[in-house]
Formats: C-alpha cells, sequence, structure tokens
C-alpha cells in the first residue's frame, strides 16, 4: 500500500494505491493467481487561483496470471468499470485517463 499526502501545487493533497494478490492450484497445477487493486486522488488544482481542477477519483484495477518455475504470464485489466476520470489539470481543461483496457505480459525469470 502507497500513499502520499502534499500540499504542493498540482498535486493531489490525498494519493494512495492498493493492491492484493492470491495464488491457487487449478487441478493440482500450481501456479495461478488472481488480484485487484484500487487507485485513489484527491482533487487538484492546476494553478494558484484553483480556477481549473480536477475531481478526485477512484479506480479499480485487476489481475489474472500464471507462474511457472521460470517464465508466467499475466492479463492487467485496469479501469474495471470503466469510469472516466482525469490524472492531472493544466490551464487548457485536464488530461483523461485510461478507459478500460487489458495488457497481456509475458516474462522470463532468468
Amino acid at each position: 500500500m502507497n500513499v502520499i499526502l502534499s500540499d504542493r501545487l498540482g498535486a493531489s493533497s490525498f494519493l494512495g494505491n492498493l493492491w492484493t494478490a492470491y495464488r491457487f492450484p487449478i487441478a493440482g497445477i500450481t501456479g495461478f493467481r488472481i488480484g485487484g487493486g484500487v487507485n485513489c486522488q484527491d482533487k487538484s488544482y492546476s494553478d494558484l487561483t484553483n480556477a481549473n481542477s480536477i475531481p478526485s477519483s477512484v479506480v479499480w484495477n485487476g489481475l489474472l496470471g500464471y507462474q511457472a518455475s521460470v517464465w508466467g504470464v499475466d492479463v492487467n485489466l485496469r479501469n474495471l468499470t470503466n469510469r472516466r476520470y482525469f490524472v492531472a489539470a493544466h490551464g487548457a481543461g485536464a488530461l483523461v485517463g485510461e478507459t478500460r483496457s487489458a495488457f497481456v505480459g509475458v516474462h522470463a525469470d532468468l
């Protein structure tokens, strides 16, 4: 778990994330895992006048994977609820966060 508290311009006063994962066997084969997490961000402003801001957000993510002895594969799922959120405010508006997406990763543990 990561939690950051800040009073800097352009930074949220609260930013945090929490992840967990559970490993389990299927039909006697070990190495499968499922996980989930949440990213939280408080409201933030783009300048000293507080004219432009982005609202607070909560984004849920997930993971499905398999880990063998020297390799593994994961499917990472981001923004499970497909909620529209913003990651940064600036003078012209804000940057929109990622929509629901999935990524597959394969890795070798050499």
